[in-house]
């Protein structure tokens, strides 16, 4: 029944947005409290930004919000966003075209190659982590 379907695609989304939201609820994190890995790139300083395997280099990223520095990328390479905001902060819908609403995934983040405990605004940067967009 297509009804059924997506009543469950919606359940499924919302699900996924509960557990991004308790990592998000009125707390900043820097690198070190949302992850335990130390910087991929610490001893360079630049900070790398993988967007489903396509790599972006920038450099002077420290205290910059993972959100911040995947705005500045997507300005800089022509590359579309949607971005939500929800009471519990803000989500990345959409980026190029694979976007959540397809229900075929959604975009995860992650630090050092850990997932992120905390939504992409609350993430604040340090000198040389690696932070991956996946669309999983």
């Amino acid at each position: 029944m297509p009804g059924r379907s997506i009543t469950i695609r919606i359940l499924l989304l919302l699900s996924a947005f509960g557990f991004f939201l308790v990592g998000c609820a009125d707390k900043t994190a820097t690198g070190t409290e949302a992850t335990n890995t130390p910087p991929v790139n610490a001893q360079t300083g630049d900070t790398t930004l993988s967007i489903d395997g396509t790599v972006y280099t920038r450099t002077n990223t420290e205290g910059v919000t993972v959100l911040a520095l995947l705005e500045d990328v997507a300005t800089a390479e022509g590359i579309t966003l949607d971005i939500k905001e929800f009471s519990g902060g803000k989500f990345v819908n959409g980026i190029g075209d694979k976007n959540s609403d397809s229900g075929e995934g959604y975009w995860i983040y992650y630090v050092n190659g850990q997932p992120a405990s905390v939504g992409v605004a609350e993430y604040v940067l340090r000198k040389g982590d690696k932070v991956e967009f996946k669309f999983e």
